[in-house]
């Protein structure tokens, strides 16, 4: 944000902060709990330590409806998984837009941001699938990268270009 204000760019670019606190309480959810989101789907709750990515679905959510949003840049470090497969220089990234994503790439090489595509297959949404909710918070280890991303982006309306990637770490 600060480049582009910086650069005196023009164009809209609005950041939304999708913040989880993981605390202890009597009032936390728990597993089996079914949480609904601000699309009105349904999240059955199997892992309680997945809580950033019920956030991260009404800031998706947010961004396309109130904001009108055009694009979504998920940056996020939701799942380790990401880590576990590429280390800790590269950036996960997954996304539906081959043409915006050739750009990410682009501007990764010229910055030194490194970053990998990983894959959106269509089965991965199975692993997510609820039989008391619209589909599960966690479907599991494999793939848990693309399992976010395949299922939980598209809870909103029509998914515009929508990018997710989890930081390299420092």
């Amino acid at each position: 944000m600060a480049a582009i204000s910086t650069l005196k760019l023009k164009v809209n670019v609005v950041g939304i902060i999708a913040a989880a606190e993981n605390m202890i309480s009597g009032e936390a959810y728990r597993p089996g709990d079914i949480i609904t989101s601000m699309a009105g789907k349904t999240i059955e709750v199997i892992n309680t330590d997945a809580e950033g990515r019920l956030t991260l679905v009404d800031a998706i959510h947010y961004a396309l409806e109130k904001e009108k949003a055009d694009r979504v840049l998920d940056i996020a470090t939701l799942t380790g998984a990401a880590v576990a497969a590429l280390g800790k220089d590269y950036a996960a990234v997954l996304g539906n837009d081959d043409a915006w994503l050739h750009k990410l790439n682009e501007a990764s090489d010229a910055s030194g941001e490194l970053v990998w595509k990983m894959p959106l297959h269509e089965p991965y949404k199975e692993l997510i699938k609820s039989e008391v909710a619209d589909l599960k918070n966690v479907g599991g280890p494999l793939a848990a990268a693309s399992q976010r991303h395949s299922s939980f982006a598209n809870l909103s309306r029509k998914n515009p270009g929508f990018t997710s990637t989890s930081p390299a770490l420092p």
